[in-house]
C-alpha cells in the first residue's frame, strides 16, 4: 500500500539547511536598509527638536517633555542601527569563519548573537530577520538559547554587544535625561529655559516602564525589549 506523500512545504521545512549565499546577500541588504532607516530617524529627530523649540517658546513644558522622550528614543534606535550595520559588516569580513567552523567561535560570536537578539526588535529591517533565521539553522536553536541564557542569568557575562542591547532595550528615562535634552534644544536655539520638569506620572501621555519579554522565543507581533 502506497504511503501518502508529504507536501513539498513540509519536506522543505524538515530538510532546511544553512544557505551561505543567502546569508551574505541578506547581510548586504541589511546594511543598506539600516543606513536608510538610520538617516530617516535622524531626520525625524531634527524635526522633533524644532517642535520642542516651539513648545518651549510657548511655555508648554509638559508637551516639550513628551517630545524630548521621543527624541531620545528615536536617537537611540538610530545609534543602534548604525552599530548593527557595523556588526553586519564585521560578519561579512569574517564570513569565512562562519563557513569553516561548525561551532560558534569567539571571532564571530558577538556579531552572531547580537544580530539574533536584535532582529526581532528591528521589525522594519526584515533582512535582519532573514539573517537571524539562517544563523539559527547554522548553529541550532539550542546552542543560541544556551548562550543567551548565560547573559540572562548573569548580566556580567555579556555575549551580545552591550551598547546595542542598551539602545534597543526599553528603559524608563531619568528626569535628568529629559532635562539635559530640553536644555540642549534651548541652547541650540538661544531660548531662555528654566529647568522645571513636571513629574513623569503627571504628564499626559506618560507610559510607565514595562517588563522585558524573553530574549529568544518572541512572537512576530509583540516584540518589545
Amino acid at each position: 500500500r502506497r504511503q501518502p506523500r508529504l507536501s513539498t512545504r513540509i519536506l522543505g521545512g524538515m530538510f532546511q539547511s544553512f544557505d551561505k549565499s543567502k546569508t551574505k546577500a541578506q547581510l548586504k541588504l541589511a546594511i543598506n536598509r539600516l543606513s536608510l532607516l538610520r538617516n530617516k530617524k535622524r531626520s525625524q529627530v531634527d524635526i522633533l527638536r524644532r517642535q520642542i523649540k516651539e513648545l518651549l517658546e510657548a511655555g508648554k513644558v509638559e508637551q516639550a517633555q513628551i517630545k524630548a522622550e521621543q527624541v531620545i528614543r528615536e536617537g537611540d534606535v538610530a545609534d543602534a542601527y548604525e552599530m548593527l550595520s557595523m556588526q553586519c559588516d564585521l560578519m561579512i569580513a569574517r564570513f569565512q569563519v562562519v563557513e569553516r567552523e561548525k561551532e560558534l567561535v569567539e571571532d564571530v560570536k558577538e556579531s552572531v548573537l547580537t544580530i539574533i537578539w536584535a532582529a526581532p526588535r528591528c521589525s522594519d529591517v526584515q533582512e535582519l530577520r532573514a539573517v537571524r533565521d539562517q544563523l539559527v539553522l547554522k548553529y541550532s536553536k539550542k546552542v543560541i538559547e544556551s548562550f543567551l541564557k548565560v547573559e540572562n542569568d548573569d548580566p556580567q557575562r555579556q555575549v551580545c554587544n552591550v551598547r546595542i542591547v542598551n539602545k534597543l532595550s526599553y528603559q524608563r528615562l531619568e528626569p535628568a535625561d529629559i532635562s539635559k535634552l530640553l536644555s540642549s534644544v534651548a541652547q541650540q536655539y538661544g531660548i531662555e529655559y528654566k529647568d522645571e520638569l513636571v513629574p513623569a506620572e503627571q504628564v499626559t501621555g506618560y507610559i510607565p516602564a514595562v517588563p522585558n519579554a524573553s530574549d529568544f522565543n518572541r512572537s512576530d507581533g509583540g516584540e518589545g525589549g
